[in-house]
């Protein structure tokens, strides 16, 4: 029978050798054979950053710090690539219920706590938790995908009940790899199913004309929150995608200004996203053209997966542009891909437009981006989305999760 434990990727964190090595003897004796080792927090975010795909499992100690007082929990949760965690603790009291419910809020699966002495039996039970967990997991999606369009009735009590938020995903200058802005990304915080991602909800909220509340909300809360970390000294940007339906609404443009100038911010600091498929049908040159003559930056989202040239981009005033992510994957390994980047970077240098890159997971996929010329990327490598609470302390630590120069 086939060791259901061979396969995973187990991190173990703490800042004794000692216990690290007889942690990692007993997962070996698990026949375990992707192992990884840091001492803190900084070398975690190093050694994920290596890695090209997740680690199933990290074993930590969640009262461990690092310098600016920031704890393991956080850390390894801000990495983005870290499913589920077993803590190691000399005993846990009445801490385990919320240490479980602090891990579930940051998106981690908890395996239970490692107390005292560590040995095989607590090794094995934590390995069998993570494949009860991945069971549960898959059973969980499998529900979730015969059930995701959610009905108009309950998404109307969502947004009565103010459900709906942002959560932002941070994007990264590559020439002087500082944070330079977030994206704002539609969350719904239900109160039985958790946080649901966009493609459960945003099909439907199109078909029942609600998607211009959910517009309104997601922006509002987007602007607040840039102008907090500009207030706060931040040369920060913006930017939220809008769907080709909202952008159709004759008031559409005059909403978005109004709302920026309510907040006092500059129009330059925010990007409105449409995607290449949008403005490949024309039915959006007039209400783009308003908020370009207003200021805000137009951005084409998930390009190169139409027949939009960089010519037609520049001709309605778009100042960047994101790269599809089916263009990003694994362009390390894919000459074809780089060909086509290389040569969008060079017609965008020509037109003045911005480069950006999304979905960026690898290491290897940020050291190419930077090699073609592109400026500025996001995703799971860098961080993954969140919400504001958590933007903050993900600032803490980005330094640590960009990849060296290669040059």
């Amino acid at each position: 029978m086939d060791n259901p434990f061979q396969s995973l990727h187990v991190l173990v964190v703490h800042r004794s050798h000692r216990l690290r090595s007889r942690i990692i003897k007993l997962l070996q004796k698990q026949g375990i054979q992707y192992l990884a080792e840091a001492e803190d927090g900084h070398a975690a975010l190093q050694e994920i950053g290596r890695q090209s795909y997740a680690t199933e499992i990290a074993i930590f100690d969640p009262m461990q710090t690092d310098a600016q007082g920031v704890g393991l929990i956080d850390i390894i949760a801000h990495s983005g690539k870290v499913r589920t965690a077993a803590l190691l603790m000399k005993e846990a009291g009445d801490a385990e219920a919320t240490l479980e419910a602090v891990l579930k809020e940051r998106g981690l699966g908890f395996l239970g706590i490692l107390e005292g002495r560590v040995g095989s039996p607590d090794i094995k039970e934590a390995l069998l938790a993570y494949v009860q967990h991945s069971q549960s997991s898959a059973s969980r999606r499998k529900l979730e995908a015969e059930s995701s369009e959610r009905s108009s009735g309950e998404i109307q009590a969502g947004l009565n009940e103010r459900q709906f938020t942002a959560w932002f995903q941070p994007e990264i200058d590559v020439r002087n790899r500082t944070f330079s802005g977030f994206e704002a990304l539609a969350r719904w915080q239900h109160p039985i199913h958790g946080v649901i991602p966009p493609g459960d909800f945003i099909p439907a909220m199109e078909r029942s004309g609600l998607i211009e509340p959910l517009a309104d909300i997601v922006f509002q809360r987007a602007l607040q929150v840039l102008a907090k970390w500009r207030e706060n000294g931040h040369d920060l940007h913006l930017s939220v995608n809008f769907s080709p339906l909202s952008i159709q609404n004759p008031r559409f443009a005059e909403r978005l200004i109004r709302l920026v100038d309510r907040m006092r911010l500059p129009p330059a600091a925010i990007a409105v996203e449409v995607s290449e498929a949008a403005v490949v049908e024309h039915v959006l040159m007039e209400p783009l053209q308003a908020i370009s003559d207003f200021g805000l930056r137009l951005c084409v989202d998930n390009y190169a997966t139409g027949d939009l040239s960089v010519a037609v981009c520049s001709e309605i005033g778009c100042k960047s542009i994101k790269l599809a992510r089916s263009l990003v994957s694994d362009i390390h390994n894919q000459q074809d891909k780089q060909q086509q980047i290389s040569q969008i970077v060079a017609n965008t240098q020509l037109a003045g437009i911005r480069l950006h890159a999304e979905g960026v997971e690898s290491a290897d996929e940020w050291h190419t981006l930077e090699a073609l010329g592109c400026q500025s990327v996001q995703g799971f490598l860098l961080g993954k989305p969140m919400d504001a609470s958590q933007l903050n302390g993900w600032f803490n630590l980005y330094p640590d999760r960009i990849p060296k120069t290669n040059f």
